[in-house]
């Protein structure tokens, strides 16, 4: 992939979660309007140590925590903390569009199945969800029930159903044609939370020790799986979000300090601790971010030195750090689902590409 005008530069109790479920009846699918692009390059060491920035869009005052693709990657959304959600086309590599939401803020842009809406959480007035179209500017829906930030929100890779978490110590589930969840967990303290890649199961972190498993289609029942992991190194640590691996067969947890964790998805175990991030200065707010290579063998984090961690997924090896082409802080990462780049971003949003492409 190219493009066309970029200048390149130079063991615990459940007793204390309580479920509540909505009695109405499950709502049909809508089918995602994506077309799969097919892969036509194999995703190996070399090539992703190759990476390097191929053009930087300066279009934001504030700083970007979310960077989001459409499962096709062809387009990518960020907030940001000056209220404004960019959107790009990764294929032509330009701006595409900006949407201004500064009466409620922006934070967690993520595109649903359609690359024409978004969803994103409010910052200012209340702690709602805003479901936009982006081809009118138009709010299609806004979802009430968290009473406190919401700090994550994970998108069903098959249906319209979403999750979330937040300060207020729930995770709920929602559906996109309903203003009001469907149903909800309360937990003692907050939680991080991940949808697996089939969209058949939902993981629920809390404590910063404690991993829960929810059966999508049956998640009233409680969890089928529940194991707590060791603490790690830096044990003040607070745990920010989980992944799931593209395969589903472990889980990236993403920390406040130096360190990650890798664990099995059903087994529990830890398979191993990712270390060599450098942590933002606490006074400027900043968070690293982390995740997998679209095909999983890689997993890739932002560090407070401006560099890309690239670790082995099998492993845990540190393979090399991705510097940029200027020190610069680099908070939110995302690899492209679908093609062969990667997306970083902290006030200014670049694009990655293999050299040999910018040459």
């Amino acid at each position: 992939m190219s493009f066309s005008n970029y200048r390149s530069p130079q063991g615990q109790s459940d007793s204390y979660l309580t479920v509540t479920l909505d009695d109405s009846p499950p709502s049909t699918p809508t089918p995602s309007s994506s077309v799969l692009i097919p892969s036509k390059v194999v995703l190996t060491k070399e090539i992703v140590m190759n990476l390097s920035i191929a053009k930087i869009f300066k279009l934001n005052h504030g700083v970007v925590d979310k960077i989001t693709y459409t499962s096709d990657g062809t387009l990518v959304v960020t907030s940001a903390s000056d209220d404004q959600l960019n959107v790009y086309d990764c294929v032509q590599g330009t701006h595409k569009q900006t949407c201004n939401s500064k009466r409620f803020g922006c934070a967690l842009a993520t595109f649903t199945h359609s690359p024409t809406n978004i969803l994103y959480a409010s910052t200012k007035e209340g702690d709602e969800l805003r479901y936009l179209s982006l081809h009118d500017n138009k709010f299609i829906h806004h979802f009430t029930g968290h009473s406190a930030q919401v700090t994550n929100l994970s998108m069903s890779p098959t249906d319209d159903t979403f999750i979330t978490s937040s300060l207020d110590k729930t995770t709920r589930v929602w559906d996109l044609r309903s203003p009001k969840c469907s149903g909800y967990l309360n937990i003692l303290e907050p939680a991080v939370c991940s949808i697996d890649p089939e969209g058949l199961l939902f993981a629920v972190g809390i404590g910063s020790d404690t991993i829960k498993l929810f059966d999508m289609r049956s998640y009233g029942k409680g969890p089928f799986v529940t194991f707590r992991l060791p603490k790690g190194r830096d044990a003040r640590a607070q745990w920010t979000s989980l992944e799931f691996s593209p395969q589903g067969e472990c889980i990236l947890i993403n920390t406040t300090g130096p360190f990650m964790y890798v664990a099995g998805s059903f087994q529990g175990n830890l398979h191993f601790e990712l270390q060599g991030r450098i942590c933002f200065d606490p006074t400027t707010g900043g968070k690293l971010d982390a995740g997998f290579s679209a095909n999983g063998d890689y997993i890739l984090s932002t560090s407070g030195d401006g560099s890309i961690i690239l670790y082995n997924a099998k492993d845990g090896r540190h393979i090399t750090n991705l510097n940029p082409y200027r020190p610069s802080a680099i908070g939110a990462f995302k690899f492209n689902p679908k093609m062969l780049m990667m997306t970083t971003a902290a006030r200014e949003t670049a694009f990655w590409l293999p050299r040999t492409e910018i040459d």
